[in-house]
């Protein structure tokens, strides 16, 4: 099963492939996934700080089920100068690696948000997933969702803590995005298997 949103946007195709997965990939991980180094041409500042505290919590609330590891990397750049935008770069990943039981799946989202020195951000992202089944056949699903841009406004600049609210305004809009761009189309598609891609695949 392929699907690629853009927003409420999605085209699916399904595959389906009766040899045996005696070389799974496991945890239908991206192999070609490479994580820029925290250390080359990046700083850390209060902003990205923030964000890793909240974008923590995060994580322990929606990617702690049972079997799953996650983490996420946050870089920053900037362009120079004291008045200069700031570019970070947000990647989440999270994987289900359930061998025994014939199924795993990963979970990357990117995102990058462009913030100008009064806090005013620009956002988009991408969330890429992967989902493998491989009992009695073998089942893949991939799924691509591009999202945004978006522009935000910035909070008021009197108010002592711009950076922490700025911050967590950028975390409620990701999970905004997971949960209607992403999880529910999901949920939306894996309920229509049965009386659609399913049923004309046993025709």
């Amino acid at each position: 099963i392929s699907q690629h949103h853009n927003n409420n946007n999605n085209n699916n195709n399904t595959n389906e492939n009766d040899d045996d997965c005696e070389n799974a990939n496991e945890g239908g991980a991206n192999d070609d996934v490479v994580l820029p180094s925290s250390s080359s041409g990046t700083t850390t500042t209060e902003m990205e700080r923030s964000l890793e505290e909240q974008m923590k919590k995060y994580l322990e609330t929606y990617y702690s089920s049972k079997g799953v590891t996650s983490n996420v990397q946050i870089t920053t750049t900037t362009s120079g100068g004291d008045n200069s935008s700031s570019t970070i770069l947000i990647l989440l990943y999270a994987e289900r690696i359930q061998l025994p039981q014939y199924h795993a799946g990963s979970w990357l989202a990117r995102y990058t948000i462009t913030l100008s020195p009064n806090l005013k951000r620009t956002m988009d992202g991408t969330v890429l997933l992967h989902a493998h089944t491989f009992e009695n056949g073998n089942v893949q699903m991939t799924s691509k969702t591009t999202l945004g841009p978006i522009t935000v406004d910035p909070p008021p600049p009197s108010s002592s803590t711009s950076t922490s609210t700025a911050a967590h305004g950028i975390v409620e809009t990701i999970q905004a995005w997971e949960e209607d761009h992403v999880v529910t189309p999901l949920r939306e598609a894996y309920d229509s298997l049965g009386s659609g891609v399913l049923k004309k695949l046993r025709r």
